[in-house]
């Protein structure tokens, strides 16, 4: 591995295809995943730690712990909620079955898309109900993330507006709903979990008055997806509110703010 250690060795080529190998297999996505575990333990004890911190100069900490909370929330709704909304499956759809008769039949048909990421192989879970011969049918298939231009993120953005959660591509109807985030029981659990420790990071910074404003804001968010939650259902746009207060509590607190400084 070299004479300095493994931090600055450089493996070769046989070797980085092997990791290349490594990391296309469902046993890398589960690792990463129990590694994120380890690391969220870390932070949930550091939030604990700081939440019980009422003195001025520990608000820049409360701060950024605040936004690794609202990243983690957003993280798991975007990877581990489901993609609901219209679509039109097209010849250059991502979404579309791989190949054979249900893709032509499928073709230019308009219809409610879902998408799911399956822990089990990283593949992705599509279906599609749609009106074929007057009768409700739905399809079902699971399509491999390579063919995605880009990640899961940016295919979904360019499916369902970020903004606004309508369709990107025409045709659309202009009555067509909204996508949405639907949640099961596991993913309102942890997110019900993360927004718990978050709580008592707004409640230490409740407790100064420059920050009254921010923790009103991130208050009414936490809020809505709680409302969500319970209802199994958060609205698409949720992941670009919690995009713009994290910047917001960026470029507010990228340096301590004098006393009495309203953020």
């Amino acid at each position: 591995m070299g004479a300095h250690g493994v931090l600055v060795s450089k493996l070769d080529k046989s070797r980085r295809k092997a990791v290349a190998r490594l990391f296309a297999t469902a046993a890398a996505g589960r690792l990463l995943v129990q590694s994120e575990w380890i690391l969220e333990d870390i932070s949930s004890a550091i939030t604990s730690w700081l939440a019980q911190l009422g003195t001025q100069e520990h608000v820049l900490a409360q701060v950024q712990s605040l936004v690794c909370a609202l990243r983690q929330i957003r993280r798991h709704v975007l990877w581990h909620a489901t993609a609901t909304g219209p679509h039109v499956l097209n010849r250059r759809d991502c979404w579309g079955p791989p190949s054979g008769l249900a893709k032509l039949r499928l073709r230019g048909k308009k219809g409610q898309l879902t998408t799911t990421l399956q822990d089990e192989d990283g593949s992705i879970l599509c279906t599609f109900a749609c009106e074929s011969d007057s009768q409700s049918k739905r399809f079902s298939w699971p399509q491999d993330v390579k063919v995605l231009q880009g990640n899961y993120e940016k295919a979904l953005f360019e499916t369902w507006s970020y903004e606004t959660g309508i369709p990107v591509s025409p045709p659309t109807e202009a009555s067509a709903s909204p996508a949405h985030w639907h949640i099961g029981t596991v993913e309102s659990s942890y997110l019900e979990f993360v927004s718990q420790r978050t709580e008592m990071l707004i409640s230490a910074l409740g407790r100064h008055a420059p920050c009254e404003r921010l923790v009103a804001a991130i208050g009414k968010i936490l809020k809505a997806g709680e409302d969500g939650r319970n209802q199994g259902r958060i609205h698409w746009t949720y992941v670009r509110e919690i995009d713009v207060m994290i910047q917001k509590l960026e470029s507010t607190w990228r340096q301590p703010p004098p006393n009495g400084t309203k953020p």
